[in-house]
């Protein structure tokens, strides 16, 4: 679950407002500006995920941003899990050898998500 999380995070990025003058990557910024904080950019950094650009279902030690950070962590984060679990538990017990459809497109949405499939043609067998 924490890998598709990192992998396609539902939130992809929060935004800031600049408070005192601050220098990031220099940078010049100053109060009233805005900051994004992009997850996606964050859960694909290949210096703290080896092959982020690949979806890896036997990837240990994922700490990804899909939540947030620091103390702008999602509160409802451990609720979260909790859905998704029972989401991937009911799924599973009905369906099995999921696989995408041969030759189906798979357009990306721009915008919130961004690059997410638009659209995903999906094949499975009933258990």
């Amino acid at each position: 679950m924490d890998e598709f999380l990192r992998f396609e995070p539902t939130v992809g990025f929060m935004a800031r407002t600049v408070m005192q003058d601050t220098e990031l990557n220099g940078v010049a910024m100053v109060p009233g500006d805005r900051v994004v904080v992009a997850f996606y950019s964050a859960n694909r950094d290949e210096e703290r995920f080896e092959h982020a650009d690949q979806l890896d279902l036997d990837r240990v030690g994922n700490a990804h941003a899909a939540f947030g950070l620091g103390i702008h962590r999602c509160l409802g984060l451990n609720f979260a899990r909790i859905q998704l679990s029972i989401a991937f538990e009911e799924l599973l017990a009905v369906t099995k050898n999921f696989r995408l459809t041969p030759g189906a497109p798979m357009p990306l949405q721009m915008g919130i998500p961004l690059n997410s499939p638009d659209l995903l043609h999906l094949q499975f067998d009933r258990r």
